[in-house]
Order: structure tokens, then C-alpha cells, then sequence
């Protein structure tokens, strides 16, 4: 059995909010020249937030650094998984600069002052939870007698957004697995509540508008020393994987199999920015959210993701996506 712990990767290969050939970001493939139009100043070293956070906002800003390149010489951006969108070419377009996920650098996000994240039915008791094999993940899905598990507040101005699906990133070991670093840090897994917009209707009609979608990102982690035992809350979904082993099997388990999130979402604040979706076709549609407190797992939940199988009955040892360039986003800490 592997071990291993959680690592940080070289401050010379963090990616940045800087121009992308500064010497911070050298180790990026070359693919043209690139200048810049205009820039904000970075905020101060060693600072969770910055001194832009008076910044006054109506309906949330996405200000973003305008990057333009010279020559059209970006690599293909090859992708991991499939899933239930539009059938597409597995890469990411040369003009799809906003991708997901990216390494959130607390030197560089700028702080801000939102109205409260408001969660609601998420980890309610009432009506049922299902768990599925897709071949590629673990999902779960809400249903039922129950009010509509949603979100709002926060960066979404007047929109709601409605919960769809849960699903989780992992890798083939316990140091790496979760989609988003946080300061270079990887963590073991990722789960990803996908919202969709409210206004626009129904899930399908979200792809092509850039508020179309709202994940929320939790970070899950094993502890070895000292080792952690099984989180019981999380157990209401690691205890019925072995239901699931084989893909296109779907299990009903505990109506509240949602409630170990309330741990992360107790944090003062998150990291919000705005991305894709992180399969395949890479729709650039989605505010993120994500809660920089992991949630404590055991090795032996960790593992028994990696024990279901995909479609030629092999165990899918990994299904996260590589970081992305940040291509002058800007990134935000809400308090």
C-alpha cells in the first residue's frame, strides 16, 4: 500500500496572476508572445486579501485582465473523463482561455466583501439520495418528497441557483487527487455540488451562458500522522460504494448523505472565481466556489472510490484534471 503526505509544489511551478512569461510562471509551455493591455496591481505578499478590496459591486464585476496573443499556437488541452454533456470533441478550443481548475495563490486573490452564501436543503432528512456508478465517478443525485437543495447570495446577485448533482475527483493516491491546489497544495479528493441557474429554465440551457452554472468545491483529506479515523458523516456514502462497484449501478442511500459539508461551509470565507466545467466539452459557464477547509476522511474512504470500476472493468484509479493557466482571471476571497 502507498503512502504518502500531502506535498507542495516548488514555488517556481505555482501558477500566477502575472504575465505569463514572468519568471513565475517560466515553466509554461511556450506558445507565442503574449502582452498585456492592462493589468491591476498584485496585492501584498503573505496577505490573504488585498487593498482592492473596497471595490464596490452591483451584480458581481468579473473584471479580468485582457491577454491577447499574437500567434494562434495554443496546445491542445486534452481532457480525462466523459460525462452527461453534449457530445463534443474531447479538447478544450484554442479560444477557451477561462479554464477550470486553476491553483488558487493566496498572494494573489483580491478580498472582498459579499452579501451571506445562502445553502438550503442540501442535507435535509426528508425524501431520498441515490448513488450511482457512472463508469468515470461516483455521483449523487436528490429526489423525492423535499425542497430543492439551492444556493444563493454571495457573488449571484438576485439568481438561485438548484443543485443537479454531486460528484468526485480522486487520484491513485492519498497526495494527490483534488482538482484545485490551494497555494500549490494538493489534497486528497474534491466533491463538486453542480447548481444551475434557476432563470434560465432547465439545466440544458446553461451550457452557453457564462452564469449558467455554480459549483461549490469541498476539499477532502486523509491524515496520516496522527491517523484519522473513518468521518462517520462521510460513511453515509463510502459504506454503500461496494453497492456500486460495477458502472451503470445506482444504490438508494441515507436522505441526508450531504451533511458532512456543513463542516466546510462553517469556514468565514471562500475563493470564488469564474471557469468551465472540468469535462468534456469544457463549457466556460460557471461561477466556482470553494471552501478552503478540507474535510477529514480516512485512507479507507479514499480507497473505496478507487475501487469502483469503469466500463472495461478496470478500477478508476484517477479522474481528476490538471491545473489550468489562469490566463489573467482574477481571483477572489469572499469574507
Amino acid at each position: 500500500m502507498t503512502r504518502c503526505t500531502v506535498i507542495r509544489r516548488p514555488k517556481s511551478t505555482r501558477l500566477s496572476n502575472s504575465i505569463p512569461n514572468s519568471p513565475a510562471n517560466s515553466f509554461l509551455p511556450s506558445s507565442g508572445r503574449w502582452y498585456v493591455n492592462r493589468y491591476l496591481k498584485r496585492p501584498e505578499r503573505n496577505s490573504r486579501v488585498s487593498r482592492h478590496s473596497h471595490f464596490a459591486f452591483s451584480k458581481f464585476n468579473w473584471r479580468e485582465i485582457t491577454l491577447k496573443k499574437k500567434k494562434n499556437t495554443a496546445k491542445k488541452n486534452l481532457g480525462v473523463r466523459t460525462t452527461r454533456h453534449p457530445n463534443m470533441n474531447n479538447q478544450t478550443s484554442r479560444k477557451q482561455l477561462g479554464q477550470s481548475p486553476i491553483n488558487l495563490d493566496e498572494e494573489n486573490v483580491i478580498g472582498i466583501q459579499l452579501p451571506p452564501l445562502i445553502m438550503s436543503g442540501h442535507w435535509s432528512q426528508d425524501g431520498y439520495t441515490t448513488l450511482v456508478n457512472t463508469g468515470s465517478t461516483a455521483r449523487i443525485t436528490l429526489g423525492g418528497e423535499r425542497i430543492p437543495a439551492t444556493i444563493r447570495g454571495g457573488p449571484f446577485g438576485d439568481d438561485v441557483y438548484q443543485l443537479d448533482e454531486v460528484t468526485f475527483r480522486w487520484g491513485s493516491a492519498d497526495c494527490m487527487g483534488a482538482e484545485h491546489t490551494l497555494n500549490g497544495t494538493w489534497f486528497t479528493m474534491e466533491a463538486q455540488a453542480l447548481h444551475w441557474n434557476l432563470r434560465y429554465g432547465a439545466l440544458e440551457k446553461c451550457w452557453d451562458k457564462r452564469d449558467g452554472l455554480a459549483i461549490c468545491a469541498y476539499f477532502l483529506q486523509v491524515y496520516q500522522l496522527p491517523a484519522w479515523e473513518e468521518n462517520p458523516l462521510f460513511s453515509k456514502i463510502t459504506d454503500n460504494l461496494d453497492k456500486v462497484i460495477q458502472p451503470g449501478i445506482s444504490a438508494k442511500i441515507t436522505p441526508n448523505s450531504l451533511c458532512w459539508m456543513r463542516q466546510a461551509c462553517q469556514t468565514p470565507g471562500y475563493y470564488t472565481y469564474q471557469g468551465s466545467i472540468t469535462t468534456s466539452p469544457y463549457h466556460e459557464c460557471v461561477t466556482w466556489i470553494i471552501f478552503p477547509e478540507p474535510v477529514r476522511i480516512s485512507e479507507h474512504q479514499a480507497r473505496m472510490f478507487r475501487s469502483l470500476r469503469n466500463k472495461y472493468g478496470s478500477c478508476i484509479r484517477e479522474n481528476h484534471r490538471p491545473v489550468q493557466h489562469l490566463n489573467g482571471r482574477l481571483v477572489y476571497y469572499a469574507s
